[in-house]
């Protein structure tokens, strides 16, 4: 019977000058190269598959709560809010996928604010959306003032 010994590489530079050297808090083992100095492990574990993350950005789109979702799937807050901004960059610009407009569409303007850390900084957050299509049509952040106001107005798609 023939057995195959792995020879293991650095990562880095190739070489195979690695010396053994306990395992990092994971509990994947560590190899220093000598050569080089990196640091590394050989073989990374993948911690989460592409169909855990589908099934977690689809909780939240379903509006679930990040800390919920982290409770229910046993990860990290910061590992859901990661994805979902790096969903969020991937959409589309909000002009694009609105439905056509029609001539007598009757837009809805509502502003919502927040306080953040403490009460002299309150964010508001100013939208228009359709009544027909439920749309959001236009989001603007900023303060209740005519500046931020003005700035909405100007977001408005022109059909």
């Amino acid at each position: 019977m023939i057995q195959e010994t792995p020879t293991h590489v650095c990562r880095v530079c190739k070489s195979a000058h690695l010396v053994k050297n306990g395992t990092n808090r994971c509990g994947n083992a560590q190899d220093p190269c000598k050569n080089c100095g990196a640091y590394r492990v050989l073989k990374p574990k993948q911690a989460w598959w592409e169909t855990e993350r589908q099934i977690v950005l689809r909780a939240c789109l379903e509006r679930c709560r990040l800390r919920a979702i982290a409770r229910v799937f046993v990860m990290a807050r910061q590992t859901v809010a990661r994805w979902f901004r790096a969903s969020a960059l991937n959409l589309p610009p909000l002009q694009e996928p609105l439905l056509p407009a029609l001539a007598d569409e009757i837009l809805e303007v509502d502003e919502i604010w927040s306080v953040v850390q403490k009460k002299e900084q309150t964010r508001w957050v100013w939208t228009a959306m359709c009544r027909r299509t439920r749309q959001i049509v236009a989001v603007v952040r900023g303060d209740r003032s005519t500046t931020t106001c003005l700035r909405l107005w100007k977001a408005l798609p022109e059909e």
